[in-house]
C-alpha cells in the first residue's frame, strides 16, 4: 500500500472509531442521571474521550508517540491521622513529526478538569464555565500542552526554531524541569510567581556555539497565572525571555525575564526576573538553585521573592538522598513561609531510574500545619 493510501486508510480509520465512542456517549447519556453542577460535565468527559479516540491509532506511524505520565501520591498532612491517597498527574501526550520541518505536541492531564483556585473561592454548588478554564484564562484546564513547533529552514538561523500554541513560558528553571525528572514530590514556593503555561509563539534554540549558549523570547496573549487576569486579550501582550549557558556537562546557567502589559486603567505592569544554575562537581552530586523577584502591587501574594538551594546525592545505583532548603518573601501578610524538605528517591531500574520510581519526602514548614510526609509513586511509559 503506498503512503497516499495509507493516510487515507488511516484518516477513515479515526473518523469511524471516533464516531463509534460518541455513539457509544449519547447512548449512555440518557440512562445516566443528571450530573452535579460541581461535578464535571459530560460534554468534556465526551470530548477527552473523543480525543484520544482519534490520535490513539496515529501510534501505528513510526513519526508518532503517545506516552504517558502517572503520578500516584499519598500524603499524611499535620493535623491528619492518616494517609490521603490520589494523584498529581495522568498526563497523556501525543507528538510527532509532520515533516524535517515541523512537529506537534498534544498533552492532556485527566487529573486537572476543574481550575481549582477559582473553584475554592466558591461554594461546592456553584461551579460555572470559567471553573473549566485554565490560568491563562482562555484554554481547558485539562489541555496542559498543544503547539507546533517549526524548524526554520535558513541558513544563517539555522537550528532557531518557532513555536506556536499552548505551553511552559520560559521563566522559571524549577519550573521547566520535566515532571517526570524532578528530584521531590512537589515543586517548590517559587511556583507561585511564575507565569505558568499561556498561548502565545515562542522564537528558541539550544546547544548554540561551544559554550551550549541557548535563547527563548515569547509573546503571548495578557493574564498571566496568579495576577488577577493583568491586562486585556487583544490590546495587551506577556512578554517573556530567557538566555541559559551550557559551558559543560557539569555547569547550566540561566537568566530570565517577564513582562506582564496592561491597559486597564488602576492597573500596574507585572515584571519578573531571575537566576537559576545546576552544578555537577562531583559524579553522585548534583546542587541546583535558584532565584526570583516577582514585581506585582497588583496582588501582595505573589509580590516578592523565592529562593531555594537544593542537593541530591547518588549513593548507590537505586538510591539517592535530596535535601531542599525553599523560602518565599512577598508583601501579603501572613504569605511568607520557609520550608525544609528530606528526600529519598528510589529507583526500579537503576539504568532507566524515571521509568519507575518511588519519592518519599518530609516537609517541615514554619507555616503552622504546612509539616507534611509525601509520597509519589511515577511510571513514565
Amino acid at each position: 500500500m503506498d503512503r497516499q493510501s495509507s493516510l487515507k486508510v488511516t484518516s477513515v480509520m479515526h473518523f469511524t472509531h471516533g464516531k463509534r465512542v460518541v455513539g457509544y456517549l449519547r447512548l449512555l447519556r440518557k440512562h445516566l442521571p443528571q450530573q452535579q453542577a460541581f461535578m464535571p460535565t459530560f460534554r468534556g468527559v465526551r470530548s477527552m474521550l473523543v480525543l484520544l479516540a482519534f490520535f490513539l491509532p496515529l501510534q501505528q506511524a513510526s513519526a508518532q508517540k503517545v506516552a504517558t505520565l502517572l503520578h500516584t501520591t499519598s500524603t499524611k498532612a499535620e493535623g491528619n491521622d492518616v494517609f490521603v491517597f490520589g494523584f498529581d498527574r495522568i498526563f497523556v501526550s501525543f507528538k510527532g513529526s509532520i515533516n524535517e520541518h515541523a512537529a506537534y505536541k498534544i498533552m492532556v492531564d485527566f487529573n486537572k478538569y476543574f481550575n481549582q483556585s477559582l473553584i475554592a473561592r466558591k461554594p461546592a454548588d456553584a461551579a460555572a464555565s470559567s471553573d473549566f478554564i485554565d490560568k491563562d484564562g482562555e484554554t481547558p484546564t485539562a489541555l496542559k500542552d498543544a503547539f507546533i513547533t517549526f524548524s526554520l529552514p535558513v541558513s544563517a538561523i539555522n537550528g532557531f526554531k518557532l513555536s506556536v500554541g499552548k505551553k511552559k513560558t520560559a521563566a522559571g528553571m524549577e519550573f521547566n524541569a520535566p515532571a517526570s525528572k524532578l528530584d521531590f514530590v512537589k515543586r517548590g514556593l517559587g511556583q507561585k510567581l511564575i507565569f505558568n503555561r499561556n498561548v502565545g509563539l515562542m522564537l528558541h534554540a539550544s546547544g548554540l556555539g561551544e559554550r551550549g549558549i541557548g535563547f527563548s523570547a515569547g509573546a503571548y496573549n495578557a493574564g498571566p497565572s496568579n495576577a488577577s487576569d493583568i491586562g486585556i486579550v487583544g490590546q495587551d501582550y506577556t512578554l517573556v525571555g530567557q538566555i541559559e549557558i551550557n559551558p559543560s556537562k557539569h555547569l547550566h546557567v540561566e537568566t530570565y525575564l517577564g513582562h506582564a502589559q496592561t491597559s486597564v486603567a488602576g492597573q500596574e505592569t507585572v515584571q519578573l526576573v531571575g537566576l537559576g544554575a545546576r552544578l555537577i562537581p562531583l559524579p553522585r552530586l548534583t546542587i541546583k538553585g535558584e532565584l526570583m523577584q516577582r514585581d506585582d502591587p497588583n496582588n501582595p501574594a505573589v509580590d516578592g521573592s523565592n529562593a531555594y538551594l537544593q542537593a541530591a546525592y547518588q549513593f548507590s545505583p537505586r538510591f539517592q538522598l535530596a535535601f531542599k532548603l525553599d523560602a518565599l518573601d512577598v508583601a501579603g501578610n501572613g504569605k511568607d513561609r520557609t520550608d525544609i524538605t528530606i528526600g529519598l528517591n528510589a529507583y526500579v531500574d537503576s539504568k532507566n531510574p524515571h521509568a519507575a520510581k518511588v519519592q518519599i519526602n518530609y516537609v517541615a514548614s514554619d507555616r503552622s500545619g504546612k509539616d507534611a510526609i509525601q509520597l509519589l509513586f511515577q511510571t513514565v511509559f
